[in-house]
């Protein structure tokens, strides 16, 4: 589907729910489309590219809504893609359902995001609605920086702000900060009972 001849500008519309497949499991694929989408990271979920995709399909003014892994918000393979949304489209709406189970079988946290094909300009102004879909608030679409994607309403990002200005991020400490183990082979550190037991012993 990523690679088919689908032609550019040519739908007013487009909703979908792209798969949500892990990046190791398309290793045969990423050249090939680290070749043809600007939002390409060697890390990267599947999900990732049909943003760009989508986006593509559009004509100019048209709409993309997805329900989709909101792992992209914050993760570093997530970085170019939110630099290709900033830049290239004015963001409507977001509902990020951190933290709420969305789909019974999904094990990453979902969100609705609504762009359309669009340049912002500098007032450029989203709505984020909460996880109950009633309550929500506005945001400024140049809040958000390619880094990460932190959706906050005006109190809590004046906090944000006057803590950033006054204090001293830990990069600028002089110290090395370590993360613990990752793996792309969990099935290697995911244990049944009976082997636990046996390790314990």
């Amino acid at each position: 589907l990523l690679n088919m001849p689908f032609s550019e500008n040519s739908f007013d519309v487009v909703i979908g729910n792209p798969p949500y497949v892990r990046q190791e499991a398309i290793k045969e694929q990423k050249e090939a489309l680290s070749k043809i989408y600007k939002v390409a990271n060697g890390t990267a979920d599947l999900y990732v590219y049909f943003y760009e995709l989508a986006l593509n399909m559009l004509k100019p003014n048209g709409l993309k809504g997805f329900i989709c892994s909101n792992k992209f918000f914050r993760a570093k393979y997530g970085e170019n893609l939110r630099e290709y949304i900033l830049q290239n489209t004015t963001i409507l709406q977001i509902v990020d359902f951190n933290g709420v189970k969305i789909f019974e079988d999904a094990t990453v946290d979902s969100a609705i995001t609504i762009f359309q094909k669009i340049k912002p300009d500098n007032n450029s102004t989203f709505k984020v609605v909460d996880s109950d879909l009633i309550n929500s608030y506005e945001m400024k679409q140049n809040d958000l920086t390619k880094t990460y994607f932190a959706f906050t309403n005006n109190q809590i990002r004046n906090i944000h702000k006057k803590i950033e200005n006054s204090g001293l991020k830990l990069k600028n400490w002089g110290i090395k900060i370590n993360r613990g183990v990752l793996t792309g082979f969990n099935e290697a550190f995911v244990i049944d009972k009976e082997k636990k037991d046996e390790l314990i012993k």
